[in-house]
């Protein structure tokens, strides 16, 4: 995610209530991102960090804001990887 997201969406809310995560892509081949790592693990669980981290930083996760984090059927079905 790159700060251009933030900023074209910002307009629309003003706090984050609920934060759903869904770890769900699965790439059956290993493929890495421009970043180096594995195209799944950058997906499924760098990014949910980095946009949770991102809207605790710009302040728009409520006090209050629930953060859900789940995992597909999906994700069983890839290839068994060691990170």
């Amino acid at each position: 995610m790159h700060d251009a997201w933030a900023v074209k969406h910002r307009p629309s809310f003003s706090k984050v209530d609920l934060l759903y995560l869904n770890a769900g892509v699965t790439d059956h081949d290993v493929a890495l991102t421009p970043d180096g790592h594995d195209y799944s693990y950058q997906v499924n669980y760098l990014a949910h960090f980095y946009i949770t981290h991102e809207l605790i930083a710009r302040g728009l996760l409520a006090p209050d804001a629930r953060v859900v984090v789940t995992q597909t059927e999906t994700a069983a079905l890839g290839p068994k990887r060691s990170w």
